[in-house]
């Protein structure tokens, strides 16, 4: 219904075949309700699609509309006069220009679906963390999930690495981090020194190793690869992951693994037990997305600023709200199977295209940005470059998925800027200040209800300062 709206909404700023002006509305609903109702007709049902509205990707609808017109009796049914004269074709055609000025459609309707997959499975998020989420995938490959334990961090990236892969673990692979993990060894394996004259390489327990060379493979370019770390902090992760985070930065990086070989000599390489061979050096694959969850407690260590410089980190939050909710639903058993496996495969290779998309600068980001950044260099915690394309791009797509403006911003802070943020009191107590004032700036009749919050106090009351305040971006103003 609401892409429906959408199309009569944009045929009514088109010009009209009739003596000029523009579509009127009337028209606009009669061309509407032609794509919703004429699919169904019997004449169409080799088609294989009762509503046009269902496609909402212009690839994908092209092929339909072709479908259609070589229907036998098309050009019959769509002349006759009770069907409206040619309205038929003439909708198709105005969809297709509408499907290819709106490519953000496939994203949201992705979105709804993959929520309501994960409903029916017996998990319940809310949804702007799932946009969250997935926007923060798109914009950058490197996300760090974190929260109170038993938050549903985990089960988010299971649900949506298996929505678009299906339980394949070729595609998605779930790795618990160890806490004796002090090297690369547990992820990328070794040379065996014992057997180098044989060149022997001792394969990792993990798979990681043999699930990179899987991912760089020519033949699975256009297919997402999801590697997840499973409470990422229980070690410290600047060790055993230095080799992803130096090289995921890089145009052409590339993961070295030994020397003493030719890379494009296979005889050379070394090879593992069970003889696959292992090349000197992987290219880190574009079509890799990493996802790690944390928790923060007294066995884990936290994350330098140059993990959290090179990820999205997602916060996960549990109020009296989301309790509320939990016990008002039927609690039932997690089914992944029956409603979560493969339901997204066909949105797999869109999701790849749309994270290699790249994004003019935001001036929602912009602005936010030219605001903060005095502000966080009285605490020598301005950002660079790199955080504010970062910060730019999942704005821009965080609103291609139904977000607003605001929100997006709101929670690119929460994601990229505070993260970062560490310090003593008498150090932060200023800034932290000037960064609330941005994130809830006083009302005008602030002063009035300062008086209202004085004079509560003073009897005992219950204080609420929720009057002053405007609160523009609640995410980062709960957070400070």
């Amino acid at each position: 219904a609401g892409v429906e709206a959408m199309f009569v909404n944009w045929l009514m700023a088109q010009p009209s075949n009739k003596g000029g002006g523009l579509i009127t509305e009337m028209a606009a609903k009669n061309y509407a309700a032609k794509l919703r109702l004429f699919l169904s007709k019997p004449l169409f049902k080799d088609v294989g699609c009762k509503n046009a509205y269902a496609e909402v990707e212009l690839r994908r609808f092209v092929s339909l509309r072709k479908k259609v017109e070589s229907v036998p009796d098309f050009k019959k049914f769509d002349k006759a006069k009770a069907n409206g004269n040619g309205y038929f074709s003439k909708a198709l055609k105005y969809y297709e220009r509408f499907l290819s000025l709106h490519p953000e459609l496939l994203s949201k309707k992705a979105l709804w679906l993959f929520d309501k997959s994960v409903r029916n499975a017996g998990l319940f998020y809310d949804y702007r963390v799932e946009r969250r989420f997935v926007a923060a995938l798109l914009a950058k490959p490197f996300v760090i999930l974190t929260g109170l334990s038993g938050s549903g961090k985990t089960k988010l990236a299971e649900a949506f690495t298996r929505w678009l892969c299906g339980n394949n673990p070729n595609r998605c692979k779930l790795v618990a981090v160890g806490a004796d993990w002090t090297n690369s060894e547990k992820l990328l394996g070794y040379p065996n020194a014992l057997k180098l004259s044989e060149k022997k390489y001792v394969m990792p327990d993990t798979g990681v190793l043999k699930f990179l060379i899987e991912a760089s493979k020519k033949e699975n370019s256009k297919k997402p690869f999801f590697l997840i770390l499973d409470e990422m902090n229980l070690s410290h992760v600047e060790r055993y992951f230095a080799d992803f985070l130096s090289t995921m930065e890089s145009v052409d990086g590339e993961i070295h693994l030994y020397d003493g070989a030719d890379i494009d000599d296979e005889e050379t390489w070394f090879s593992a037990e069970d003889g696959t061979k292992i090349p000197p050096r992987i290219k880190y694959p574009r079509n890799l997305f990493v996802i790690g969850t944390m928790n923060v407690d007294e066995t884990t260590y936290m994350f330098s600023p140059k993990v959290l410089d090179r990820a999205q980190v997602v916060e996960f939050c549990v109020d009296q709200t989301d309790l509320a909710r939990y016990f008002a639903c039927e609690k039932k058993r997690l089914d992944f199977e029956q409603f979560v496996d493969g339901r997204g495969a066909e949105y797999a290779e869109d999701f790849l295209l749309k994270a290699y998309e790249t994004h003019p600068f935001s001036s929602d980001a912009q602005a936010a940005l030219t605001l903060l950044f005095p502000k966080l260099k009285k605490l020598g915690a301005e950002f660079g470059f790199r955080t504010a394309g970062e910060f730019s791009d999942f704005v821009t797509i965080y609103e291609s998925l139904g977000g607003d403006s605001e929100s997006a911003v709101d929670a690119a802070i929460a994601q990229k800027i505070l993260p970062k943020l560490h310090g003593s009191q008498g150090v932060f107590s200023e800034v932290i200040d000037e960064l609330l004032m941005f994130a809830r700036p006083p009302k005008e009749n602030a002063l009035e209800e300062q008086a209202k919050e004085d004079a509560a106090r003073a009897e005992g009351r219950p204080v609420s300062t929720s009057g002053k305040y405007d609160v523009r971006y609640p995410l980062t103003a709960e957070k400070l």
